[in-house]
């Protein structure tokens, strides 16, 4: 598990990055095959599956899940007032076809609602498509690289953002171990150039680029053709992005909500930035 959807059956049972499911109501993943995994795990609503899993920490147990359909709003957003400052709240939870469309919606919600800074906030976000994290990071960034690609020869290809952005002002960017592949390209795009401070704990580490080759027996051969690479260079598969400032506390069962301390602290950071420089509002670039 990467990442558990937002508002799912798994996130409601507190399934957490990286726990492996060995086994789909009693059938063993390596008999059940990708395919035959995610076909286990559909079903009607109001049906149940019973996953087999093991933790980071090697501890076997089930798990019942009741399915039902999830509301996969992907991009939530909302002012942020405090006793001196208004803040600017961004959760992407997946990088799907329209939430670039989206986040440009909710960048000008903002800016009319006159945010002094903006939190965005990529937790348990798994991916989905690199097109759309890559518009997103056109939002944030002027002119500076956002990936490298790297094939097994060195040879390496830079995707540049456009000369303007659409949000000027200071932000700060909360990751987590469910933080990968695309949302983890727009996280070290953002640290690399100095945009946005990284809150949080170490991302996933997922960064190949592969292609699938169909066999003659109907399996496929997937095959990494290149990796990818933070501007600075770094390798983010198998490393992840390490953020600037770990937190410590307990994680959110629902990011974004009540009682989420990782938000709090995220909103002190800001407050503080502000307060010390209040020409920052003003479209300087907060500092990593």
């Amino acid at each position: 598990i990467i990442s558990a959807l937002e508002g799912s059956p798994a996130a409601d049972a507190g399934l957490a990055p990286g726990t492996e499911v060995t086994a789909v109501d009693g059938t063993p993943i390596s008999s059940l095959g990708l395919g035959g995994t995610a076909n286990s795990l559909r079903g009607d609503v109001g049906t149940q599956v019973v996953l087999s899993i093991q933790n980071k920490d090697g501890d076997v147990s089930e798990v019942t899940l009741e399915r039902r359909n999830v509301d996969l709003r992907p991009v939530r957003t909302r002012r942020v007032r405090s006793a001196t400052h208004t803040l600017g709240y961004l959760r992407i939870t997946q990088f799907s076809e329209d939430v670039p469309q989206q986040v440009m919606e909710a960048l000008d919600e903002l800016k009319v609602k006159n945010v002094e800074g903006l939190i965005l906030d990529l937790r348990n976000n798994s991916g989905g498509l690199v097109s759309a994290g890559l518009a997103v990071a056109d939002d944030f960034l002027k002119g500076d690289a956002i990936v490298e690609t790297r094939d097994r020869n060195g040879i390496s290809d830079t995707v540049q953002a456009r000369p303007t952005r659409l949000y000027d002002g200071p932000m700060l960017t909360l990751v987590n171990a469910g933080t990968a592949s695309a949302s983890e390209i727009l996280a070290g795009a953002l640290q690399d150039s100095g945009r946005s401070l990284l809150m949080g704990q170490q991302t996933f580490g997922k960064g190949l680029i592969q292609t699938l080759t169909n066999l003659s027996d109907g399996s496929g051969l997937a095959v990494t053709v290149a990796g990818y690479m933070t501007p600075n260079g770094r390798d983010i598969q198998g490393e992840g992005i390490a953020p600037d400032q770990i937190l410590e506390t307990p994680e959110a069962l629902n990011p974004g909500g009540e009682g989420d301390l990782w938000l709090a602290s995220a909103e002190n950071w800001m407050e503080s930035h502000l307060a010390m420089d209040p020409q920052s509002s003003s479209g300087d670039d907060a500092p990593a």
